[in-house]
């Protein structure tokens, strides 16, 4: 069977180490970039959205929890 569940499991663990790992990475660069100016003239839909002094800690949750969601729907197939 191409979907035994010891390698259906085995899977699943592989992708969230993978993707906590690269999702770990992308944080730790954005944060040493943003100090270098990464965010400076950012804009919203082509207007100036002002300052973005926390925007990694509003993102990371949210896109974090599109990644747990995406990986559970997989894991319930």
């Amino acid at each position: 069977r191409w979907n035994a569940p010891d390698d259906v499991n085995a899977q699943l663990v592989q992708n969230v180490i993978i993707s906590s790992i690269v999702w770990i990475c992308v944080s730790v660069g954005y944060m040493r970039l943003r100090d270098e100016g990464i965010e400076d003239g950012m804009t919203i839909m082509g207007e100036d959205g002002g300052d973005f002094p926390d925007f990694l800690t509003r993102m990371y949750p949210g896109i974090m929890t599109v990644m747990v969601v995406i990986l559970v729907a997989v894991r319930m197939m």
